[in-house]
């Protein structure tokens, strides 16, 4: 599977969004460091490839990441933006993907959109 919108990704950054998209949550994991850290977009650190799978498998499934833009050259980072899908609702995100020895140490998920532009969803069964 390849990612929705072909970009000139880091090959270790492509099968994340590969295997994030075909809800293969531990694959996934399997990509960081042993002591990797995922950042939620609302700020908690996840630490670990088995917490990191757990994480991704309750709060990414049924979700599409599309990541749509390579953010120019930042220090031992690539900065991605795009949005991510599922059924209620989209919202445009931006990954910070950090490596260490060509595995992931760290990902950071920020939430471009503002929560109140989600606010529709507090009266609906997506809450």
């Amino acid at each position: 599977m390849q990612t929705p919108l072909k970009l000139e990704l880091p090959k270790i950054v492509e099968s994340y969004f590969e295997a994030l998209n075909a809800q293969r949550f531990q694959q996934a994991a399997d990509l960081f460091i042993e002591s990797g850290a995922l950042v939620s977009p609302l700020g908690k650190q996840i630490r670990g490839r088995t917490e990191i799978a757990r994480y991704l498998s309750e709060q990414c499934n049924g979700m599409t990441s599309y990541p749509e833009v390579v953010q120019p050259s930042v220090k031992e980072a690539v900065v991605i933006s795009g949005q991510v899908h599922c059924l209620a609702f989209k919202v445009n995100i931006q990954w910070s993907f950090y490596f260490r020895h060509e595995a992931l140490a760290v990902v950071k998920v920020q939430l471009l959109t503002k929560l109140s532009q989600l606010s529709h969803l507090q009266n609906s069964n997506y809450a």
